[in-house]
């Protein structure tokens, strides 16, 4: 960091971190946004699609959407713990998504003691084709962490046409912009439960105009564009 000639932050809340905690000069810092990782998948079939189905016991019931490693920065606590709220009045399910990371036994634990535990379904690693058909299909794809550099399922899950709750802190309102809706209190289940019933209950209008914005919002984020900006960084240093 001491001798570096410049520096290329994937968000201005990264930046803003780097000249905080680093006291880096403000100019010597550019801002370059990271790409979006979505790749076209094949359309899914009937058959495949009743296998998911299947698979995640939703044949007969909405869900609401997570995925990314468990872990604390991600706050999957908080998230059950809405669930469990929410649920005591709805037949949704929560399917929580992704590999163990670091620090998961909170999150087990909880889940392990809901009483609404059937209904949390928790795979473990999924296939791209099984992502694809959940973020597309989901009630709402709820994502409520702590802190992200840049926030990349944020972006999936508005190309796939989910509608996104998530968290006004570090750079995810950025990556978010007007689309997503967002929870101020992070900690706070209660205020988490009521944006994921905000989502829920939209009409078929305005989940339209909301899943139009977010593939608007997707096209700002591609990694043609970052490569050109670091490009033009690495020339003028």
């Amino acid at each position: 960091m001491k001798n570096a000639d410049h520096f290329v932050a994937i968000s201005e809340a990264t930046k803003r971190d780097i000249i905080e905690l680093y006291n880096i000069q403000a100019d010597k810092i550019t801002k370059v946004y990271n790409g979006s990782n979505i790749e076209i998948e094949d359309e899914i079939t009937k058959e495949e699609e009743l296998k998911i189905k299947k698979k995640f016991k939703i044949e007969n019931s909405g869900y609401i959407f997570f995925i990314s490693t468990i872990e604390p920065r991600k706050n999957v606590a908080t998230l059950i713990k809405a669930f469990n709220h929410i649920k005591e009045n709805s037949d949704l399910k929560l399917i929580i998504a992704g590999g163990l990371g670091w620090k998961y036994g909170d999150v087990l634990k909880l889940y392990e003691a809901s009483k609404y535990k059937d209904d949390i379904i928790m795979p473990g690693y999924i296939s791209k084709k099984e992502k694809k058909y959940l973020f597309e299909n989901a009630r709402c794809f709820v994502y409520p962490s702590l802190y992200e550099g840049f926030g990349i399922p944020v972006l999936e899950a508005m190309a796939n046409k989910a509608i996104v709750v998530t968290t006004n802190i570090s750079s995810l309102p950025e990556v978010g912009g007007d689309v997503a809706i967002y929870f101020n209190n992070v900690l706070n289940y209660e205020e988490l439960a009521e944006k994921i019933e905000m989502a829920i209950n939209l009409t078929k209008e305005e989940k339209q105009e909301k899943i139009e914005k977010g593939l608007e919002q997707v096209k700002k984020f591609t990694w043609d564009k970052c490569a050109k900006e670091t490009l033009e960084v690495i020339k003028n240093i």
